[in-house]
């Protein structure tokens, strides 16, 4: 690829907090994916408050109210200052107000020739806001939206959708960083409850209020096998988390770790058998694709998902798909299927990570960004 062709990341969030632990992997999978495939980007996003590019203070964070929302102003400012030298910009979408759809005026007017890729981690977003602060932000976040495709190329979608908002789409779906991803143990000999594990930033869509119902159930029926279910992460659903706990009684099958990462997460889910994905998808009624049942592929932890996944089809033995509805998780139809697992003579964990290393790998999802690219930037041979 010529030295001239480089590109700008960008991503309005900040990726020191916690609970964007997960967020800011995958922002470093699809860098070095883009890198790999020959498009190397910059970054430019929050740390700590402060605009950082490739990890380089710009911007000091702020304090007040106000001082915030110029920050805000001043961000889309530095992206389209930052934009200037770059071929492309890839953008992942944090809302598209009036000061965003300048900074993109701002790219095009200087680079008519550059594209603007926007990545839309789901579609439509707007069932993701349910407080009234969510819906109040969401009104601003879209004013822009009737202008977005006057300076946006393509639309990154994990949906099927062929265009939205006026743009045409690059269709693909979420994928993982196999490499760092440590391979999970697999011991059949194990005689011990079933660990069930869901790591998540806590929210409706992940459903495991499904799961804390259906132990409840569980406890009630006459199976004497044991199980029990760890919650690894913070967020708004936590509350309501514990408090069902509380109200079933069930403080013995049910644990709440907080956010973890880096090994002490790996411990956790070494110990686990079962990784619980979103299984309350259908509440958004969105099309997408889920980052944690990859991570869980490649680390060779057999999961549930409750929702249509390409890239998992049913005659996968790694995977049980649960009902897509709010229905109380049948454990014991769990229980059975990993028993199934247990009997069988493939190494699950090697067959599950050489599953991912095949299709779910960034740079094989990010195949049609850089094959699009590939079109409009390099010179016609």
């Amino acid at each position: 690829m010529p030295a001239s062709v480089n590109g700008l990341y960008v991503a309005r969030l900040d990726i020191a907090q916690p609970h964007l632990a997960g967020v800011a992997r995958k922002i470093e999978a699809q860098r070095k994916a883009l890198a790999d495939l020959g498009y190397p980007t910059r970054l430019l996003c929050l740390k700590d408050g402060a605009i950082v590019l490739d990890g380089e203070k710009i911007v000091p964070s702020q304090g007040s109210l106000s001082r915030r929302l110029n920050h805000h102003l001043r961000f889309h400012r530095e992206m389209a200052r930052a934009a200037w030298e770059a071929n492309f910009v890839y953008i992942r979408f944090q809302g598209a107000p009036p000061d965003f759809n300048s900074a993109l005026r701002a790219y095009k007017a200087a680079r008519p020739q550059g594209k603007v890729v926007l990545e839309l981690p789901s579609w439509p977003f707007a069932t993701e806001r349910r407080t009234r602060k969510q819906k109040l932000y969401g009104k601003l976040a879209d004013s822009g939206l009737p202008s977005l495709h006057k300076n946006v190329d393509r639309i990154v979608t994990f949906s099927q959708a062929e265009e939205i908002l006026g743009v045409s789409t690059l269709r693909t779906d979420n994928g993982v960083d196999v490499d760092p991803i440590p391979l999970a143990s697999f011991d059949r000999t194990r005689d011990r409850p079933l660990q069930l594990c869901g790591v998540a930033n806590l929210s409706f869509w992940h459903g495991y209020d499904r799961v804390i119902e259906g132990l409840a159930r569980y406890r009630e029926s006459e199976d004497s096998r044991q199980v029990q279910f760890t919650i690894v992460g913070s967020g708004e659903e936590l509350p309501r988390l514990q408090a069902q706990v509380t109200k079933h009684r069930l403080e013995e099958m049910v644990r709440f770790t907080g956010p973890m990462h880096g090994e002490a997460l790996d411990a956790i889910l070494d110990q686990s058998d079962v990784g619980v994905s979103s299984i309350g998808m259908h509440r958004l009624d969105v099309d997408t694709s889920n980052i944690k049942s990859r991570e869980f592929c490649a680390r060779g932890l057999p999961f549930v998902i409750a929702y249509p996944d390409r890239d998992f089809p049913d005659e996968l033995p790694f995977v049980k798909h649960l009902p897509a509805s709010d229905e109380p998780v049948d454990i014991a139809s769990v229980l059975a299927w990993f028993e199934e697992l247990q009997k069988g003579t493939q190494n699950v964990p090697a067959v599950m990570r050489e599953y991912a290393e095949i299709h779910l790998t960034w740079k094989a999802k990010l195949a049609p960004v850089a094959d699009y690219l590939e079109t409009q930037l390099r010179p016609a041979r």
